[in-house]
């Protein structure tokens, strides 16, 4: 019986590990977002280093197959995500908004047209998150 229950407690250390997946990016020096992919195509957003076990106040619910681009400005963080992610605001002291709720002069402000398609401009902190793999690049399109 007590081999049982051992056996039982590592399944479930193991899977515990594996549901907290979670990523820390650089936005800045000391300005961090935390992406924590979750079973059952679940992925959160979450401003700084986020180490707990339930789901915070401010975050960014999406699919674990997104891919999205997180914006550090004027202490923002700006996400611009798909039709797919959720913004979760309950907190007084909000840090990350949605980058289509003002996009028309987030473009304007954020982006360049280079022949048929749109970037990123090189002079703010802009990461893209692909969450899938997951891997993020910065501005310069440098692996982090």
């Amino acid at each position: 019986m007590r081999k049982i229950l051992i056996i039982f407690g590592v399944f479930i250390l193991l899977c515990f590990g594996i549901e907290q997946k979670r990523h820390f990016y650089a936005l800045s020096d000391d300005k961090y977002v935390t992406v924590w992919k979750r079973w059952g195509d679940i992925c959160y957003i979450i401003p700084g280093k986020y180490y707990g076990i339930t789901v915070p106040d401010n975050y960014v619910k999406t699919s674990n197959v997104s891919y999205v681009g997180i914006i550090y400005y004027d202490g923002k963080i700006i996400v611009d995500g798909g039709a797919e992610c959720q913004f979760i605001n309950s907190s007084p002291n909000n840090m990350i908004y949605n980058y289509k709720d003002n996009e028309q002069e987030n473009d304007s402000l954020f982006t360049e047209k280079r022949g048929y398609y749109y970037y990123y401009k090189k002079n703010f902190n802009v990461i893209t998150v692909d969450i899938r793999y997951p891997y993020a690049t910065d501005r310069y399109g440098k692996k982090l």
